[in-house]
């Protein structure tokens, strides 16, 4: 017989080459964790046959691949070399099989502390509105079908109709109930879900083979679930305890290489020299890889990629301006719909729960349709954990959170981009809301906390009018950076924040301060709608009580204008840094640490912080932010130093 399930010979041979391999490198990288050559490796000992089957189906290098920990049979299987896998893991070898391969278009989730699965939401979008008939692969360990972000990439994923491929891989090991699982996707329309051997190749290969083929003719996602034993722990950072392959005893029924090996020679399509062959080669070439490794004979082959999103413009910060007056809200929708025009790659993501008080969202969707203006069925605090699938997949998203809330609620999204250095230069634009501080009571009006400020790798934008608001929007569109750029709802529609708007090419730079007030006695260091109000008490102390302040708007928390503020300091010799947040939780503390620790040869008397205080009432409590009388009494008092 020439050929078994429709697989001739020699892809048969590949097939078992990949797994064999995968099996021989999983016990390598075992005992090289035990001699402390690197951290730790996760095991995909016994789900070998369901990985390659998966492989076997995907296109390599066109579609996306979102992995679990243990997902080394896969990478294989889908073309990965054995020199780059064994480069990644003892390069990088404080990580957990966190590797990616841009190339083959491949992104690990996370360690096995932490998995990441609402990008492929980003992908997989980007895949139907290129009409690439791509396919998203995602991988998923048992547990994380608890959190409520699968739930959501389910839901997401169903009403879209999106291209996902759900693998979860689950260990016969544990006692855990299939029917229940199944039950529990039940629910969603135009899901398939199958139950399936994970130990039997040909199964599992009939499995995926029918599952992408109905993403790619756009009918949605499905769910496999592939049962198989765990025939090694499941990671190895305690390798000198334990020996691999202790868990289970292999045999025909756990065993994918020893179940397909056995296939092979019934059918008589090869005997069990060919085999010998085959291992005794794959074992040696793994062998010559780790010696030349540990030689550092091999250079650190990384495969980082510049996304296609980081495109290159020419930025222009001269100033002209149009013969009209625009307010903050204006400015934020002529600055979108200026750069949708300049860049293709640029989107608009909102959650559907956000009300769109300004119709900012609505308009530019009217101008530009629903495949760049994009409303995502799922909670605000998880659209940069799908946004992350858009830049990854070379498309520059603007994300439009509901509250400050959000962002706090997504910290573990920005610490999967900010501590992967394969996404160290992944652009993106969170617009953040600041709601009004005077009820406390309220769940969406948390404050700006001074821990924001100590996330690397970002720009933080907080402007206090239109003009500003414009050109650093635009200049967040056009940057490589991560940037959070805070828009306080109070300056929308106030008379306060209109201004002379901008051209289209103006950008206005980060890091660049302004002085509203030019004075010699006092600085006045503050940002957002604050500025306004420092304004107001800076006259009435230059009026009424010959007081000159300096008034600087930063309008960039990160990176500060230290230039500026310097030059302001050796002038007045005092400074007092006023926020809206409270006073000992708002960025005003890591402000004054900072000046504290560059210019405190040039202060005269103490950094002074003002901010609001809480205020608790019978039946409720708010926030209170200190009076003019009580800003010039502090002013006053700082003079005298």
């Amino acid at each position: 017989m020439n050929n078994i399930h429709g697989f001739s010979k020699k892809k048969i041979l590949d097939i078992y080459k990949s797994m064999y391999l995968s099996r021989q490198l999983d016990e390598k990288l075992f005992y090289l964790s035990s001699n402390q050559k690197l951290f730790s490796s996760i095991s995909s000992s016994g789900f070998e046959g369901c990985q390659i089957a998966a492989a076997n189906n995907l296109i390599p290098s066109e579609d996306w691949s979102y992995l679990s920990s243990r997902d080394l049979a896969f990478s294989i299987g889908i073309g990965v070399d054995l020199k780059k896998i064994l480069t990644k893991f003892i390069s990088d070898s404080k990580k957990i099989n966190n590797h990616n391969y841009y190339n083959f278009k491949i992104i690990n989730k996370g360690s096995f502390l932490e998995s990441v699965i609402l990008p492929s939401i980003g992908s997989a979008i980007s895949s139907i509105n290129e009409n690439s008939n791509q396919v998203v692969y995602l991988s998923i360990d048992f547990k994380d079908m608890l959190k409520g972000e699968f739930f959501e990439t389910i839901q997401c994923s169903c009403l879209k109709k999106l291209p996902i491929i759900f693998h979860i891989q689950k260990s016969k090991n544990l006692d855990l109930n299939d029917q229940n699982i199944l039950n529990n996707l039940s629910g969603f329309e135009n899901l398939f879900t199958v139950n399936i051997d994970g130990v039997n190749f040909f199964e599992s290969n009939l499995a995926f083979q029918k599952s992408v083929e109905r993403a790619r003719m756009g009918n949605g996602p499905s769910v496999i679930i592939s049962n198989a034993f765990s025939l090694a722990s499941h990671f190895s950072s305690n390798a000198k305890e334990y020996d691999y392959n202790k868990i289970t005893e292999s045999n025909f029924d756990n065993d994918p290489l020893l179940k397909l090996k056995t296939n092979i020679t019934d059918f008589d399509i090869c005997d069990i020299n060919e085999f010998s062959y085959l291992e005794n080669k794959i074992d040696q070439d793994i062998d010559n890889n780790i010696a030349l490794i540990e030689q550092n004979l091999f250079d650190d082959d990384l495969d980082f990629k510049e996304k296609s999103s980081n495109i290159s413009f020419n930025f222009d910060f001269t100033k002209n301006t149009i013969d009209q007056k625009i307010n903050f809200s204006q400015s934020i929708y002529n600055a979108l719909f200026e750069e949708f025009l300049e860049n293709q790659k640029l989107l608009l993501c909102y959650s559907k729960i956000d009300k769109d008080q300004q119709k900012i969202n609505n308009r530019l969707k009217k101008k530009y349709s629903n495949k760049r203006v994009i409303s995502l069925p799922i909670n605000s605090s998880s659209l940069i954990g799908a946004c992350i699938g858009f830049s990854i997949s070379g498309y520059k998203p603007i994300v439009k959170l509901t509250s400050l809330k959000d962002l706090y609620s997504s910290l573990k999204y920005l610490n999967f981009l900010f501590t992967n250095q394969s996404f160290l230069n992944m652009p993106m634009v969170l617009r953040v809301p600041i709601k009004d501080f005077s009820n406390l009571n309220d769940s969406e009006n948390l404050m700006l906390n001074p821990g924001i400020l100590n996330i690397p790798n970002i720009k933080i934008v907080y402007p206090s009018n239109a003009e500003d608001g414009k050109g650093l929007l635009k200049m967040s569109c056009r940057s490589n950076s991560f940037v959070i750029f805070f828009e306080n709802e109070k300056l929308y529609q106030s008379e306060s924040s209109i201004s002379i708007e901008p051209d289209e090419n103006y950008l206005h730079p980060f890091g660049k301060s302004s002085v509203k007030k030019e004075g010699n006695d006092i600085t006045f260091l503050t940002y957002g709608l604050m500025v306004h109000k420092t304004l107001e008490v800076a006259n009435i102390l230059e009026n009424d009580f010959n007081v000159d302040c300096e008034v600087i708007d930063l309008k960039c928390l990160k990176p500060l204008d230290l230039n500026l503020i310097e030059k302001s300091i050796k002038k007045s010799n005092k400074i007092i840094i006023i926020h809206e947040e409270l006073l000992d939780q708002g960025p005003g503390s890591q402000l004054s640490t900072i000046i504290s620790e560059s210019f405190f040869e040039f202060l005269d008397g103490p950094i002074i912080r003002i901010g609001s205080k809480v205020e608790l009432l019978k039946d409720s409590s708010k926030y209170i932010f200190p009076k003019k009388e009580e800003i010039i009494q502090i002013v006053t008092k700082l003079t005298k130093y």
